[in-house]
């Protein structure tokens, strides 16, 4: 026993002592190579790695916040390896999720609904990564399409406490606090005055992107729209009205369609599956007056009008029929046919990580001088199925309805109103997300925005596992207060 004890100190010493002589070559390191960057980072990670493991919920937290605060540092010059600085950090953070997924895996995480879907699903990523354009795509491409469903089964890892699922939703509504007041900035320093983009006048706000900009304001309009229905006080409410409206606004000077639609069938579906009628068809008859005398709304939309009216008196050229959207027409049809050319093995398991590229620079528009030739699908759905095939595809789609299903489960079944209120979110941004991954590019494309809503589905789990158990409990007490048959 005395040897025992007396080995926990030499223990702990060796451990210092590690540690002291990992960081003492890291100063070396920055001393004789001048690079302080990289040193930093390896300490920031290992730094992380044991709070991670110490304190995962606060430490999480933080890891969700340095991503959001990262995607507005894109300007940052600093490299590691191929990689740039977000995509490093990202990959830090995933490796860290990862290796939580492995170690609670027997004790909670294998009991989740979508695990065997998750685990097919990263399997055929795998495949795709293993056959990828070049190395940068290879671990850029299959980190956009691991990371962000890993956060549904991480988060509902977390919230394991009562109440957990509607603290996040508060973290969350707070963290958009940060590209908000981003966004606000840019806004009063005049950059509507000198983004200019297709005709029009648009707020960039801190990133470099338009399109992560608008879906980051979508994430918080939604979150705003929640947290309006929970607070009491009129200060309160006029505070998230106050937020939820900056959102919209923000998100509508980015003049990105596809994000307002999205939005739009967000409202309508939140506010029928919370049971707000009112609010739905007073949304409805609002947004219908608002289109009818809007001619700059119109104008915007006309796109969408034609695409659904095509016929032969339409008399459009191949040229116009192609543009449309944006050029999305074409580039979906074109590319498309490019990915039924290929061998039936590739059209199983999908061409490869990057290789959707290649078909988008056949496309006969616009996009085709944009990048170099690495244009983007512009369509999330496309996206998975020319990379790692349509069996992955389906995967990803199931998991996406079964995040929304539950959300429906729990909007029509929960007893207290805030409850229904959470299914009714997570339904209701599900429904959005596919509406969006349908038109546009999404959660398996842009990380940040994806993690968001994989953890809103993490929370909508953490909340039925809640109720299920809240339910067990009443009944083994309904149980134990029956008297037995002898004492009748």
């Amino acid at each position: 026993m005395q040897s025992n004890y007396k080995a926990i100190p030499l223990n702990r010493q060796t451990a210092i002592g590690l540690a002291a002589v990992f960081l003492f070559a890291l100063c070396l390191w920055a001393i004789v190579s001048g690079q302080y960057i990289p040193p930093l980072l390896l300490i920031a990670a290992v730094a992380g790695g044991l709070a991670f493991l110490k304190h995962p919920k606060i430490t999480f937290v933080a890891i969700l916040a340095t991503r959001i605060v990262i995607d507005l540092m894109w300007w940052l010059p600093y490299k590691i390896g191929p990689l740039n600085f977000l995509a490093a950090i990202t990959g830090g953070a995933t490796a860290l999720a990862a290796l939580y997924f492995m170690m609670h895996f027997r004790k909670q995480i294998q009991k989740h609904p979508c695990i065997h879907l998750f685990i097919a699903f990263t399997i055929l990523a795998a495949i795709g990564a293993l056959r990828a354009l070049n190395t940068k795509i290879m671990f850029d491409e299959f980190f956009r399409l691991f990371s962000p469903p890993l956060m549904l089964f991480v988060g509902s890892s977390l919230m394991n406490k009562k109440g957990d699922a509607k603290r996040f939703l508060l973290l969350l509504a707070l963290l958009g606090l940060i590209p908000l007041l981003s966004s606000l900035f840019h806004l009063l320093n005049g950059q509507m005055d000198s983004y200019y983009l297709k005709g029009r006048y648009r707020l960039l706000g801190g990133y470099q992107n338009l399109r992560n900009h608008s879906l980051m304001m979508l994430i918080c309009a939604c979150c705003g729209v929640y947290w309006f229905f929970q607070v009491k006080t009129k200060t309160r409410q006029t505070l998230v009205g106050i937020y939820t409206l900056m959102a919209i606004g923000f998100m509508y000077l980015t003049y990105t369609r596809a994000t307002l639609l999205v939005f739009s069938t967000f409202l309508l579906a939140f506010f029928w599956w919370s049971g707000r009628k009112r609010w739905f068809y007073g949304i409805l008859s609002l947004g219908v007056f608002i289109v009818a005398l809007s001619t700059d709304i119109q104008e915007q939309f006309k796109d969408l009008i034609l695409i659904f009216t095509l016929n032969q008196k339409t008399n459009l050229d191949i040229r116009a029929i192609t543009g449309l959207g944006s050029g999305r027409y074409g580039l979906w049809v074109r590319s498309m046919e490019g990915f039924l050319e290929q061998n039936i093995g590739e059209q199983l398991l999908g061409m490869g990580c990057g290789y959707h590229y290649v078909l988008t620079r056949r496309a006969y528009s616009g996009f085709i001088s944009v990048a170099g030739g690495y244009v983007d699908t512009h369509n999330g759905i496309l996206r998975i199925l020319y990379q790692i095939g349509p069996l992955a595809l389906i995967i990803f789609l199931m998991m996406l309805i079964m995040s929304g299903r539950n959300g429906k489960k729990i909007a029509t079944r929960a007893k207290l109103q805030w409850q229904r209120d959470i299914g009714a979110l997570v339904a209701a941004i599900t429904v959005c997300i596919l509406f969006n991954n349908c038109i546009s590019n999404g959660i398996n494309s842009r990380i940040t925005v994806g993690w968001c809503y994989w953890l809103i589905c993490a929370a909508g789990f953490s909340l039925s596992r809640e109720l299920s158990q809240a339910d067990t409990e009443n009944q083994m007490q309904k149980e134990s207060a029956i008297p037995p048959p002898d004492q009748i």
